[in-house]
């Protein structure tokens, strides 16, 4: 029983990846509690709080968790400036979770939005989540198999966002997404976080990710590799956390931490934020 609203939490009946969801949401309601927010989610308090879960297992060293926030933030700012740019657009959202980026973000009444996930997730957030007004849509589906894309009409241009995606999926099967998104649809962007190699093996180590029993199986370690997987693909962005929107808001230590990463060699590629036309 909740104490704090007197309702029942929901059970959180998710995969060992799926449920690394919550990781995500932890963090951005710790952000949404500071005096400087790096995201501002303040509905992330309110969606935790319905679902059954412990903190214990949320909790992640400070580092991690602004890396996770300052790729909210920043594929926030690729989405509302694809936004500005097309009034009249699709926004596709692979993997939304429990993330209220559509709630976030201010989109017009001829844009259409799409969020996207695997059943067990879409069953939880129909529960926990609200749907914002206007043309939107929450489709289950198996979102690394691609079948479910020739629903998505692509007469408009589209952003694809994904987060927290790919380093969970096989190498074959994100690059083979990736080539099918680009082909899929005529014009638009693909924006999206990835972590290098050294990532891999340093986030498998993290008591949340153990705790989830969740892998991850796929480093990049060269974003221009990754626009010549098909031809109309076009490298926009390459951002590194002390590159991206809110590091100011990072805490001084941790701010230092990550400039001392991002000069070497092994590590500089920790994680990184992608942004690609097509």
């Amino acid at each position: 029983m909740d104490v704090a609203s007197g309702t029942q939490r929901v059970k959180v009946s998710l995969g060992p990846t799926e449920r690394t969801l919550l990781l995500t949401l932890y963090a951005r309601v710790v952000d949404a509690q500071q005096p400087a927010p790096i995201v501002n989610d303040t509905r992330a308090a309110q969606i935790l709080n319905q679902v059954e879960h412990d903190p214990a297992d949320l909790r992640c060293r400070e580092a991690q968790q602004a890396v996770l926030l300052l790729r909210a933030r920043q594929l926030d700012e690729w989405t509302a400036e694809f936004l500005e740019s097309h009034p009249e657009a699709t926004i596709l959202h692979l993997a939304c979770g429990l993330d209220s980026r559509c709630l976030r973000l201010k989109w017009g009444p001829k844009v259409r939005w799409i969020d996207v996930d695997f059943p067990d997730v879409v069953d939880l957030r129909t529960k926990v989540c609200e749907n914002p007004d206007g043309d939107y849509q929450l489709v289950s589906a198996d979102v690394v198999d691609d079948e479910w894309l020739n629903q998505i009409p692509p007469d408009r241009p589209t952003a694809v966002v994904f987060e927290g995606l790919t380093a969970y999926m096989e190498k074959a099967t994100g690059k083979a997404l990736i080539r099918r998104l680009a082909e899929h649809f005529k014009t638009g962007q693909l924006i999206f976080d990835t972590v290098g190699p050294i990532s891999i093996y340093l986030q498998s180590l993290l008591k949340p990710v153990m705790k989830a029993g969740a892998k991850l199986t796929w480093g990049v370690h060269d974003a221009e590799a990754l626009a010549r997987l098909h031809p109309r693909l076009k490298l926009r962005d390459c951002l590194r956390p002390p590159e991206m929107k809110g590091f100011n808001h990072v805490t001084q230590p941790t701010r230092a931490f990550l400039l001392i990463y991002r000069r070497l060699p092994w590590f500089r590629n920790i994680g990184w934020c992608l942004r690609y036309d097509f």
